[in-house]
């Protein structure tokens, strides 16, 4: 089974996100309101999928985080926002 974090600091928003998710049959392995939180649990269980608040509040955003953990490790992730409006590009391919 496939595994998701939901990444998002509004409580509403990850309960749908989570809904939603396990209705399609995935397994989401955790919801994490911070950066803090989403390493912690990344460090863990890596998921084969995050669904990231790029807006997320707190010392690091969302977007800054997902730089971060894609640095390391490679690990697909979406938001619901358009990639172009954050100055999101796509990654060279290595």
């Amino acid at each position: 089974m496939r595994k998701v974090l939901i990444i998002e600091d509004e409580a509403i928003i990850s309960f749908g996100y989570r809904l939603q998710i396990e209705r399609m049959g995935f397994e989401v392995i955790g919801v994490a309101r911070s950066s803090a939180e989403a390493e912690a649990l990344i460090a863990l269980e890596r998921p084969d999928l995050m669904i990231m608040d790029v807006y997320l509040k707190g010392p690091k955003t969302g977007l800054e985080l997902a730089q971060e953990i894609h640095a390391k490790d490679p690990i697909p992730w979406f938001s619901s926002r358009p990639a172009p409006s954050l100055g999101w590009s796509k990654p060279s391919a290595r």
